[in-house]
């Protein structure tokens, strides 16, 4: 426990502090955020000082294992705060074109990856044997795209509520959704059998879910901040509420065969579409999740 809170005191010091300097650089906070992970990495800390880095980030597997929980709920988190920030009605008049790009986005991947993989040294591949698997693989991780990055980005440059940030999640978002149902597919025939069940779960769990978070559940979220606010809950009642609905959504999508992302991701936008929602509820989640648990991510 004691090396968890070291861990979280260094990543969120030195995620603020270069992040503040990218911010004065002109750059996004999330560049000195991720220059941050870098340089506490293998790549700088572990070559001049290991004793340090291995000190901070021990390589035991319950340690990893608690620091990436901590890295998981701040990813949640940001994708709650983001999906605040969609304006659906827009969306869903630009689907056509969201559609056509995130499928030009993924299928361009798709090739480039499958093509590498193909022709990389047997020495990067690690069982030539199984270089189709290999090249399938890298084709589906090149296709996803990094979402809560992008998000992080728009966010700290203030375009999120623009025309050209809602598109960009947009498509983003939906890349992601092709990826992980292409993922479900390759990990199947990495255990050595087709499972096209998979795929149909996830694309089935997808569409279920999401047109009744856009139906039922839009309704139902609006009535229970509705609720709350009648009974004065408050800007802290509304965060817990919100944060509540991101895990829980999250749990059901990961259920699903889906990233847990998407979850937290539909939570933010039914709050965000609420009649009752405050901006004071808004304000206060995007003050503390960048500040707090963004660096850990």
């Amino acid at each position: 426990m004691d090396h968890l809170l070291i861990q979280i005191a260094v990543l969120v010091f030195f995620g603020r502090v270069l992040g503040e300097l990218a911010k004065r650089a002109g750059q996004p906070a999330v560049i000195g955020e991720l220059l941050a992970g870098i340089l506490l990495g293998p790549t700088l800390l572990a070559k001049l000082w290991p004793e340090a880095q291995s000190w901070i980030f021990p390589h035991a597997d319950d340690q990893t294992q608690l620091l990436s929980s901590i890295a998981r709920l701040g990813v949640l988190l940001l994708l709650l705060v983001t999906g605040f920030e969609i304006d659906l009605t827009y969306i869903l008049s630009r689907g056509r074109r969201v559609l056509q790009v995130a499928l030009w986005g993924t299928l361009l991947p798709l090739l480039f990856g499958t093509s590498l993989g193909m022709v990389l040294p047997d020495v990067l591949v690690g069982d030539p044997e199984r270089r189709p698997l290999f090249a399938m693989f890298m084709a589906v991780a090149m296709s996803i795209s990094a979402m809560a990055v992008l998000a992080k980005i728009l966010l700290d440059l203030n375009v999120m509520r623009r025309d050209i940030g809602q598109t960009m999640v947009a498509v983003a978002m939906s890349e992601d959704l092709l990826g992980w149902i292409l993922l479900s597919l390759v990990v199947g025939l990495a255990g050595g059998e087709f499972q096209p069940m998979l795929a149909v779960k996830a694309v089935g769990g997808a569409v279920v879910f999401l047109g009744l978070a856009f139906t039922v559940g839009r309704w139902a979220v609006d009535a229970m901040l509705t609720f709350i606010d009648d009974r004065d809950g408050g800007v802290p009642m509304q965060m817990s509420a919100a944060v509540f609905l991101a895990m829980l959504l999250g749990t059901l999508t990961h259920e699903l065969g889906l990233e847990p992302m998407l979850g937290a991701f539909v939570a933010g936008i039914l709050c965000g579409q609420a009649r009752r929602f405050h901006a004071e509820t808004e304000h206060a989640l995007k003050l503390m999740v960048p500040a707090v648990f963004s660096p850990n991510y």
